[in-house]
């Protein structure tokens, strides 16, 4: 036992050593592992493109570039109501406080009046003390701040994607030769396990994403509520953030339909409604879709999620399941790390 120490000092540094490396390379690594898993996500209709006669190369080009033009399609359609919300931001927020006020009026006036008794009693008079402002950016300023930056971050990940998707099977040969002849074909398993489950997650669950941001669309769309389309792509992309996506969904609903409308009818029924379509999304669609096919228990999910929008903020959160499945996958395919992989396990 003595003897195993320094090994395990060893790995203890080494995993801290890696989990600060990733922190600080962020920049250069989220724009390769969203490529990554973009790529491993468009591999199942390139293949399928392949088996009908079309070359590989075609196939990846046409899958990928279609793809991605109809995303950024998507993103210039909602670009211009996404602008003027965050224009409209500042007064929306102090409308949507005014209405939470007008709401909640009866008891903020028994708390004034126990605040006037206390007061008195206790003989503070003196004027509150004078505070001092620093003017910050906007909200529009700070995001079209970064349009240059994103727009970099884009490209990388589109010519990136093609190049994955294009050469993904000289790629895992190549990969699997790296590790030699012995273990050659254990790491080729590992690589088709861990593309096919990726796939499988993936796909499936754009199109629970892509499914209720339609339902979130048509239901914002019959109450009336205005960039009905905007909120249904928010609610289609944090979709992919278990548990917290659907909590910043509701609310991002909620205060767009109290600065929208001027009563709390549609309030509550674009609110509720939405509640309803998730209830029934997190209970009854995805686990009847995803079933044993998901290989993560929920305690993995979460600490997942947490370790991961911890890493590389919201981009890591948005990701943090594929990743962690990613984790799993490889732990299960290394000998010392079978029991973490087990600890992961569904």
């Amino acid at each position: 036992m003595p003897g195993r120490r320094p090994g395990g000092v060893l790995t203890g540094l080494f995993v801290i050593v890696l989990i600060f490396a990733l922190k600080q390379a962020a920049p250069l690594l989220v724009p390769v592992v969203v490529a990554f898993l973009f790529g491993t996500l468009l591999l199942v209709p390139t293949r399928w493109l392949a088996s009908r006669g079309v070359a590989y190369r075609w196939s990846a080009a046409i899958t990928v570039l279609g793809t991605w033009f109809l995303v950024f399609g998507l993103i210039g359609a909602l670009a211009m109501p996404a602008r003027d919300w965050l224009a409209n931001a500042p007064a929306a927020a102090t409308k949507v406080q005014q209405r939470l006020r007008d709401i909640v009026r009866p008891f903020l006036a028994l708390q004034r009046t126990a605040e006037r008794v206390e007061a008195a009693a206790s003989g503070e008079t003196g004027k509150p003390a004078p505070t001092v402002k620093v003017a910050r950016p906007t909200l529009l300023q700070r995001v079209t701040g970064g349009t240059l930056s994103f727009a970099g971050a884009a490209l990388t990940v589109v010519f990136l994607s093609y190049f994955l998707v294009a050469s993904a099977p000289k790629l895992r040969r190549k990969l699997a030769a790296i590790a030699g002849r012995q273990r050659q074909e254990r790491v080729e398993e590992a690589l088709e396990e861990m593309a096919q489950q990726m796939s499988n997650y993936l796909v499936l669950s754009t199109m629970v994403g892509v499914g209720m941001g339609l339902l979130t669309w048509g239901l914002l769309t019959a109450v009336g509520m205005p960039n009905a389309g905007l909120w249904g792509a928010v609610a289609a992309v944090l979709n992919y953030i278990p548990y917290l996506g659907a909590i910043v969904t509701l609310t991002l609903i909620a205060a767009a339909a109290l600065f929208s409308f001027e009563t709390l009818g549609p309030v509550l029924v674009a609110t509720g409604g939405f509640f309803v379509l998730n209830i029934l999304e997190g209970n009854l669609v995805t686990p009847m879709l995803l079933g044993r096919k998901m290989p993560l228990n929920p305690v993995s999910i979460f600490v997942g999620l947490l370790f991961w929008g911890w890493l590389w903020g919201v981009t890591g959160a948005l990701l943090a399941v594929p990743l962690t499945v990613m984790v799993k996958i490889i732990c299960d395919h290394v000998t010392g790390l079978r029991s973490m992989g087990m600890l992961l396990d569904n």
